[in-house]
């Protein structure tokens, strides 16, 4: 049996700011290979489309390559240098940047399939 960590993202935490939060249940996540899956909330669907028709892939490329766990928050700056630590010694910053990327691709392509219905 598979089983994920599943986020909510919705208006109020934007992709980025939820991946920032939730640094380190991704990294266990991903590390035990659960996998991850991102959900956006519904306004973000609408931001998307709207997004998507004013700078198609450009803009949602540029949203991506914004994602970088370094550039993450935590309540304690001695957490989330552990969890960077972590995250370095086991699978690499690079490699858990493109795992997230990749979740948060996967939902766009959901998202712009739904529109398509």
């Amino acid at each position: 049996m598979r089983a994920s960590l599943q986020t909510k993202v919705d208006r109020t935490h934007r992709p980025l700011a939820a991946v920032r939060r939730c640094l380190f249940e991704c990294y266990v996540a991903l590390s035990m290979r659960l996998g991850l899956v991102l959900q956006f909330g519904h306004q973000d669907e609408i931001d998307f489309r709207a997004g998507l028709s004013q700078g198609g892939m450009a803009r949602i490329n540029a949203v991506l390559d914004e994602i970088d766990a370094r550039t993450a928050a935590a309540t304690l700056p001695s957490d989330l240098e552990m969890i960077l630590l972590e995250i370095e010694g086991s699978m690499g910053i690079e490699e858990f940047n493109e795992m997230i990327r990749d979740g948060v691709l996967s939902e766009y392509r959901t998202l712009a399939r739904k529109a398509l219905r």
